[in-house]
């Protein structure tokens, strides 16, 4: 039996096998979302956002669900530049999560088409945002090659294994 409030319905187990009882008014909502589920939740918010910021800049703005859709799926839910996982369920402590999805534009300051746009972690976009890939790759190597001199203690070495998204760590 379903409930015409909420259209479920709930299985008793035990007892009359398959018995079936109406849920109670204003239970609340138990769904659980894979994290690709949240990733593309996540990701048209940021196509809603980017439409906003296309329209308050003038700039021209044809992204679909349809395309981010594909975008995701290419690359295996991560970061487009980095290959890094989106949306990990870690806490950081601060108002945004490093790893949210993001509409980047390849040409900083062009419009919102396909042809110019890739989703990409939070981050990573926070980073590339005003001076794009070159300036970041400078600084990117910078640290690199330097941070044995700057830090006292070094980073823990990644693992040398394959992560989520299909690349080799290294």
């Amino acid at each position: 039996m379903s409930s015409p409030s909420s259209g479920r319905t709930l299985l008793i187990f035990g007892g009359d096998s398959g018995s079936q009882v109406t849920p109670i008014r204003n239970e609340p909502k138990l769904v659980r979302f894979s994290r690709e589920q949240k990733v593309i939740r996540k990701t048209y918010s940021a196509l809603a956002k980017a439409k906003e910021r296309a329209r308050a800049h003038g700039l021209q703005y044809s992204l679909t669900k349809r395309w981010a859709l594909h975008a995701l799926e290419q690359a295996n839910f991560c970061c487009a530049l980095s290959r890094v996982p989106l949306l990990l369920a870690e806490d950081f402590g601060s108002k945004v999560n490093p790893y949210l999805p993001s509409i980047d534009r390849v040409r900083p300051g062009g419009d919102y088409t396909p042809d110019n746009c890739q989703i990409v972690a939070f981050a990573m976009n926070a980073m590339l945002m005003d001076w794009g890939e070159d300036v970041f790759y400078k600084f990117a190597n910078g640290y690199r090659s330097n941070r044995s001199k700057t830090r006292t203690k070094k980073p823990a070495p990644l693992a040398k294994k394959v992560n989520r998204c299909g690349k080799k760590r290294t």
